[in-house]
């Protein structure tokens, strides 16, 4: 078997990172379900829950749903060509013209997808500098080719009507009004990808902005390459017999938010050849416990996975100031935190449109008889001596 693995496995494994077979004239020859050089192309959606894209007998419609409930529709939106007619008995707030000109993203997955698309120019605003580690879009912002609209989580109207993109695309939560600026002639679209529970779903959020920007065959290839090598990275563990097991998080303000046994987080765990300690759990969110509800079902944990903004060095110094019940979890003992340090930013940029990456670190970590050789992009087990 080990024969096996290092002969076969490892450099597949080693293939599929680093190259994906070109699949674009495959993607052209695929049913673009057009019935005219009028109708909006409707790819394909199988992961992502967040939104669907429906042809009725004339119009195509964007819908936008709540991923933990596809059945709530939480906005929907009529795609026209530009120039092309509209549907007299609609709003005209729920028209969307395509392709978008210009966009404001309040989030940085958003802006990760229009740079994968080369369609960065259209971006004319951001919540915050501060949240972008981009040198390019944090020049535009100081030469004020791009507007700063958000003031403490809140959108400044006056700055968005002074930049006064097509699009806006908002983080939805329960409670989110998508009205607010519908008296500025503004679209509001909501994201939901966070929401997303299966590892592509995310990624396949591409699909949407290439159907916004008229980019589907690029967003088709791009979506196409991640999909394939998640797949075949996850079916390279089948061989795999010992499953580590796997706490993740830490205690904020006196809580311990446990992701559910359904969510994002759990299922890349599986994928990973791991135990995830509440897989069981039928939530897909997060699970508020205490520390003393988590060290009796996870004290033995192999693995305790932390994403924070602490500095690489200084991992286990801080976690044993913030509780000295952290010392008691084997993983914290063993020196096994698989760690994603979150300052430069770029774990929540990338990571949405990286999946196969986040799954190769776990693999890595894991197994790493697998990957030999293997450079992690944001999860690495880190090692330290502490007081």
């Amino acid at each position: 078997m080990k024969n096996f693995l290092f002969t076969f496995v490892v450099p597949l494994l080693v293939l599929f990172l680093s190259q994906c077979e070109n699949n674009s004239s495959n993607l052209k020859d695929k049913k673009l379900l057009k019935s005219s050089e009028s109708d909006v192309y409707l790819p394909e959606i199988n992961f992502s829950k967040g939104f669907s894209l429906e042809k009725d007998s004339v119009w195509t419609i964007l819908k936008f749903r709540n991923p933990s409930n596809p059945e709530e529709i939480i906005a929907s939106y009529y795609l026209i060509r530009q120039g092309e007619p509209r549907p007299s008995d609609v709003s005209k707030s729920k028209v969307l013209e395509i392709p978008v000109q210009k966009i404001s993203c309040l989030s940085a997955p958003e802006i990760e997808a229009l740079k994968l698309l080369n369609v960065e120019n259209a971006l004319v605003g951001i919540s915050s500098s501060k949240y972008v580690s981009d040198s390019l879009i944090i020049d535009k912002v100081k030469k004020k080719k791009i507007a700063e609209l958000s003031v403490n989580g809140i959108v400044d109207k006056e700055k968005l009507i002074e930049c006064m993109p097509n699009v806006l695309m908002i983080s939805w939560f329960q409670g989110t009004d998508l009205n607010e600026f519908q008296s500025t002639g503004i679209c509001v679209l909501p994201n939901l990808d966070y929401l997303e529970t299966h590892p592509l779903g995310r990624a396949e959020w591409l699909k949407l902005y290439g159907v916004l920007f008229e980019k589907e065959i690029e967003s088709e290839k791009l979506f196409s390459s991640i999909q394939e090598k998640y797949q075949n990275l996850k079916k390279a563990i089948d061989s795999v017999v010992f499953k580590p097991k796997v706490i993740s998080g830490k205690m904020l303000s006196g809580t311990w938010y446990v992701p559910g046994g359904k969510s994002y987080l759990a299922n890349i765990i599986g994928d990973s050849g791991a135990e995830y300690v509440w897989s069981n759990n039928s939530d897909s969110g997060s699970i508020p416990l205490d520390i003393e509800s988590v060290l009796y079902k996870g004290k033995d944990a192999d693995y305790w996975i932390i994403v924070a903004e602490i500095p690489d060095d200084k991992v286990y110094n801080v976690l044993q100031n913030e509780s000295p019940l952290y010392t008691e979890f084997d993983a914290f003992k063993e020196q096994k935190i698989l760690f994603c340090n979150t300052i430069n930013g770029q774990f929540f940029e990338k990571s949405p449109f990286e999946p196969h990456l986040v799954l190769a670190d776990f693999i890595h970590a894991f197994h790493s008889e697998l990957l030999k050789g293997y450079s992690p992009k944001f999860y690495k087990i880190i090692k330290q001596n502490y007081n």
